[in-house]
């Protein structure tokens, strides 16, 4: 079976949905607005997401929610500090 990809995301890339994005812990993640695509965000820009970039420490966007603040600083920052 053939993976369609539409023809926006061929012409000028994939488009990430801003207003859904989450923060993993490592990265900020989203998914394209067209063809549903997992995306990251890295210094260049945001790209597909690929079986390498699986790593520890991530959190799927349901535990991004579930977690509160001080949480996701301590977690970011590798620290216990919550000031």
């Amino acid at each position: 079976m053939a993976i369609r990809i539409p023809l926006a995301c061929l012409a000028v890339g994939h488009k990430p949905d801003r207003k859904r994005a989450w923060y993993d812990n490592l990265n900020w993640r989203s998914n394209c607005m067209y063809c549903d695509s997992p995306l990251l965000k890295t210094h260049n820009g945001w790209r597909t997401f690929a079986d390498a970039d699986l790593a520890l420490g991530r959190c799927s966007k349901d535990e991004a929610k579930l977690l509160s603040q001080a949480e996701l600083t301590k977690l970011r920052t590798g620290s216990d500090k919550t000031t």
